[in-house]
């Protein structure tokens, strides 16, 4: 059973037995929002990182000037419409998500596979009265421990 749950649920044959989609490593791609408060938009280049194992997901996402810590993360499989859907809520601190004046926020990304890459793309919405949505490819199984290393992945 250990090695299942570290290792085996990896393999494409394993996949069969109890089903989970490996999301693993550095996606990279843009965001667009609205701050609905000034009307003002932003928009920009994101990198998420996902450290996945079989029992749990961890996401930080990191932009030139930000880092997002997750707090609350699921991944689920729809079967009956074959979806993948990666729910995560999100603060700019990694040690007290309770703090208000700290931006938190939700993000609800839906998984596609592009010929032969995958693809996240979905909302976001923030305690600062702010929603946007992101579209990002997966780079790299590889973690990267930066914006600008993440950056270095894309071929």
């Amino acid at each position: 059973m250990d090695f299942y749950i570290s290792i085996g649920w990896k393999w494409p044959l394993f996949k069969y037995i109890v089903y989970q989609e490996n999301i693993n490593g550095t996606w990279l791609g843009t965001y667009s929002s609205t701050d609905f408060t000034t009307e003002q938009k932003y928009s920009g280049e994101i990198a998420i990182v996902i450290r996945q194992s079989f029992l749990r997901i961890d996401v930080k996402s990191l932009t030139i000037n930000y880092i997002n810590y997750s707090f609350g993360e699921a991944f689920t499989h729809d079967s009956k419409s074959d979806s993948n859907q990666l729910i995560y809520l999100y603060s700019q601190s990694q040690f007290n998500p309770a703090d208000d004046t700290i931006r938190k926020g939700t993000s609800e990304l839906m998984l596609h596979f592009n010929v032969n890459q995958k693809e996240f793309f979905g909302d976001f919405w923030t305690n600062h009265n702010s929603k946007g949505n992101l579209n990002l490819k997966k780079v790299t199984s590889k973690h990267a421990k930066s914006f600008l290393e993440a950056k270095k992945f894309v071929k």
